[in-house]
């Protein structure tokens, strides 16, 4: 039997897909299909508690905006009266911005080059300095 199931496949659907295709009770899925089924619930719960904890608002009792937040980031500045954020956001740009090719107003992108999406994250140090990074989104590079 020549079963793929793909490596972020959940086992509700794989056990789900099993029952379906009568094969629920082959020696690999007849320990733990009944199992799985009994448990979904509780599956599917810890599973939307585990992605809402990986957001973190606050780190080291400091505000961290959401990505691609810079107005969020800037605003944080003007009401704590302070301009962490704006230097760490102008430090990034300056590295970053000499490897971009930015177009002008009516320019078509050229043949060798691919137009990529970027993504900035905020994060805070152990030492309460502000970090900003300009990242390229890896999903689309291939």
């Amino acid at each position: 039997m020549d079963l793929k199931i793909a490596k972020n496949a959940s086992p509700i659907k794989a056990a789900r897909y099993a029952i379906a295709n009568k094969i629920s009770d082959e020696p690999a899925f007849r320990w733990w299909v009944p199992y799985v089924l009994k448990k979904q619930e509780r599956i599917i719960k810890a599973i939307k508690r585990r992605s809402i904890k990986r957001r973190k608002t606050k780190k080291f009792g400091l505000e961290v905006p959401k990505p691609n937040d810079v107005e969020r980031a800037l605003q944080i500045d003007n009401e704590t009266g302070t301009t962490h954020w704006s230097t760490a956001l102008a430090k990034e740009t300056k590295i970053v911005l000499p490897a971009l090719k930015i177009l002008e107003q009516n320019e078509k992108i050229p043949p060798e080059y691919k137009c990529i999406d970027l993504l900035t994250i905020f994060d805070v140090k152990m030492d309460l300095t502000r970090e900003k990074r300009i990242c390229a989104r890896g999903d689309q590079i291939k």
